[in-house]
């Protein structure tokens, strides 16, 4: 509405001469929460090598951008603790990706350490958490990259078919609608 003002398409925003109760409310639907089982079959399709970066997405929730920002003095093995405290910007003309604080206050959290997370974690070598073989940051295209390889069927794979989406909250989303996890 304020873009349509802006430009003169319209004389005022009608939703600012609603009450606050009368206003449109998004509906809040229940997400979908991967069951322990569900989880193990997503893994057990991915790469050794995605399969790190794959199960963080649902053993913590963290976003995209902070899971790729992940470096190892944010995991305390001891506490049983991941403390988000930077994501990952993106790279631009110039500008290679950094870590930044995240947007919100709120992003900033401590997310418990499941153990089958941390068996996996234990088991990497020091640089970016989810960093390639080098550690080196990883780009942010790789974990829906990731979460696609892990989700295609077999005989999608050899066929070059892929799910739709860009993110992997979308291709998970999809996955799931399509019965694959």
């Amino acid at each position: 509405m304020r873009f349509a003002r802006r430009h003169g398409w319209i004389v005022a925003d009608p939703v600012e001469r609603l009450e606050h109760d009368e206003r449109p409310r998004p509906e809040r639907r229940r997400q979908r929460v991967l069951g322990r089982a569900e989880i193990e079959r997503l893994l057990a399709v991915c790469s050794r090598r995605d399969r790190l970066m794959v199960a963080t997405v649902p053993y913590t929730g963290m976003r995209i951008s902070e899971l790729l920002g992940l470096v190892w003095d944010d995991v305390d093995f001891d506490a049983g603790v991941i403390h988000v405290r930077a994501q990952l910007s993106r790279a631009h003309r110039g500008a290679p990706a950094r870590r930044v604080p995240p947007k919100t206050v709120a992003s900033v959290r401590d997310i418990p350490l499941v153990t089958q997370l941390a068996r996996l974690l234990a088991a990497r070598k020091p640089g970016f958490v989810q960093g390639s073989s080098k550690g080196r940051a990883l780009r942010g295209s790789s974990p829906a990259g990731s979460i696609n390889t892990c989700l295609l069927p077999q005989t999608a794979k050899q066929e070059g078919s892929v799910l739709v989406g860009r993110s992997a909250q979308v291709s998970l989303r999809s996955s799931i609608q399509l019965g694959l996890v």
